[in-house]
């Protein structure tokens, strides 16, 4: 199930915090009866400790039905929360002391991503129009991506942390 669901946002986790030091998970089969025959989990949190100090937490499912595509950041200077999937909508929180008003703010788009994008960019190269440097990713964006969430279910299958 990790492998499955967390590849979906391992690469953004390493693009948006750096290289990792560390993993844990933790999870189990609590719903499927086809995860617990085969002794596979169906829900689990897999905690990531970057190199640059930041701990990224995610919720990997099976079971939610309803899709697990919401971000969340938080940090010193407040928070922001995106939807990945429905309207990329993004709300902020920035404190009064960083420069915000204190108060909740609901920016319309956050960056084009999500189904759209994806089939636009598609189309984009087919019709070949370049590609956006910061946009373009390379293989080994992909095996670094991999790598995170083999040391993820590794974490999981084993009990313990498990250095990148």
């Amino acid at each position: 199930m990790i492998l499955d669901t967390m590849v979906h946002f391992a690469d953004l986790l390493l693009w948006l915090f750096g290289p990792v030091d560390y993993v844990h998970a933790d999870g189990g089969a609590y719903v499927l009866q086809g995860a617990k025959d085969c002794g596979s989990a169906d829900n689990a949190m897999v905690t990531v400790k970057h190199t640059s100090g930041v701990i990224s937490h995610q919720y990997v499912t099976w079971t939610a039905g309803h899709g697990n595509f919401t971000f969340e950041i938080y940090g010193t200077k407040g928070e922001v929360a995106v939807d990945l999937v429905r309207s990329q909508a993004s709300a902020a929180f920035v404190k009064p002391q960083a420069g915000g008003l204190g108060t909740w703010e609901y920016p319309d788009l956050v960056w084009r991503y999500g189904y759209g994008g994806e089939q636009q960019h598609f189309v984009d190269r087919i019709l070949g129009f370049p590609v956006e440097p910061e946009a373009a990713a390379d293989v080994f964006a992909g095996r670094n991506a991999l790598e995170l969430v083999l040391a993820a279910q590794s974490a999981l299958e084993r009990g313990e942390i498990v250095r990148c």
